[in-house]
C-alpha cells in the first residue's frame, strides 16, 4: 500500500539498506509516493524518502523479479544532472541481475492524468490512426479525392468534328462530260477534253509549259513524274495527232483512256 507526497520545492531520496543508506537531494518538485504497509516475506526494501518510509521495492515473480520505484522525478535529467545524483540510477539499477536477458520498463501512468481520467487527445484524426483498417481507409479516401482533383483540373478538349474530304468537283465534271460525249459518239471531241485535261494537270502540278509537246517536253516530265519516257511519249504523240485524224474509234479511245489513267496513278 502507498500514498502520494507532492512537495514542490525539492526531494531527498536514498538508496541501500537501512543500516547503510547515500542520500540524493534535488532542488525541484519531488512528485512522490511511499509505500506505509508492505510485506517482508514477500517483498525487499531498496530506497527511501527523506522521511524514512520506503519508495523503492523488490518483489518476487515466480523466475522473475519485480521492481517498484515510487518516485518518478528521479529517473529524469533534471534530477540525474544535479550534482552527483546519476549515482543513484547506477546504484538503483545495480540490482538488476547483469544476466538478465530480459526487462520490461513499464510506463502504465505517464499518459495519464491524476484521479485516474485519461488524457483526451487533441487531434480528432488520432481516432482513425489508432485503428489500421480506418487509417488505411481514410488515406485511400484521401488519396482519391487528390487524385480527382488533379484530374478535374485539366482542360476537357472538346469534341473534334470529323472533316471529310473535299471532293474533286473538276474531276466529276470531265466525268460527266466525257460520258455525255461518249453516249453520242464523239470520241474524237472526247479525246480532245481529255488531253486538254491531262495538259492543265501538268502545267499546274509540275509547272511545265504546253504550248510545245516536242521531246524536250517529253524528258522534262519524264524527270518530274519519274515515269517511263516511253509512256509519256505514247500520250504526247496521241495527243499530236488527234486534230489530224478524222475519227477517234472506241479502241484508240479506250487505248488513251487506260494512259492516262496509268500516268494519273504512277505520278
Amino acid at each position: 500500500m502507498f500514498y502520494m507526497e507532492n512537495i514542490p520545492d525539492s526531494m531527498t531520496i536514498s538508496v541501500g539498506t537501512s543500516s547503510q543508506q547515500k542520500k540524493f537531494i534535488y532542488p525541484g518538485k519531488s512528485f512522490q509516493f511511499s509505500f506505509y504497509k508492505i510485506d517482508s516475506a514477500t517483498s525487499t526494501v531498496l530506497g527511501y524518502n527523506k522521511e524514512g518510509k520506503p519508495n523503492f521495492i523488490q518483489l518476487k515473480a515466480g523466475k522473475g523479479n519485480l521492481f517498484l520505484q515510487l518516485a518518478p522525478m528521479a529517473f529524469t535529467n533534471y534530477f540525474l544532472l544535479h550534482k552527483n545524483n546519476i549515482d543513484y540510477y547506477q546504484q538503483a539499477l545495480s540490482v538488476i541481475n547483469p544476466n538478465r536477458k530480459k526487462v520490461f520498463w513499464d510506463e502504465y501512468y505517464l499518459y495519464k492524468k491524476q484521479g485516474g481520467s485519461e488524457k483526451k487527445s487533441s487531434n480528432w484524426l488520432s481516432v482513425f490512426f489508432q485503428y489500421p483498417a480506418l487509417k488505411w481507409a481514410f488515406l485511400t479516401a484521401l488519396f482519391t479525392l487528390i487524385i480527382y482533383m488533379l484530374l478535374e483540373m485539366r482542360r476537357k478538349q472538346r469534341h473534334i468534328p470529323v472533316v471529310t474530304k473535299p471532293r474533286n468537283d473538276s474531276l466529276d465534271f470531265v466525268k460527266t462530260i466525257g460520258r455525255l460525249y461518249h453516249d453520242k459518239g464523239d470520241h474524237k471531241n472526247l479525246c480532245k477534253k481529255m488531253a486538254a485535261y491531262f495538259l492543265e494537270h501538268v502545267r499546274n502540278r509540275y509547272k511545265l509549259t504546253t504550248n510545245i509537246l516536242n521531246d524536250e517536253f517529253i524528258q522534262a516530265l519524264h524527270y518530274k513524274t519519274g515515269i517511263e519516257e516511253a509512256e509519256i511519249s505514247n500520250i504526247v504523240s496521241f495527243i499530236n495527232e488527234i486534230d489530224h485524224r478524222p475519227s477517234i474509234s472506241d479502241k484508240q479511245l479506250t487505248v488513251f483512256h487506260k494512259q492516262l489513267e496509268s500516268f494519273y496513278k504512277k505520278a
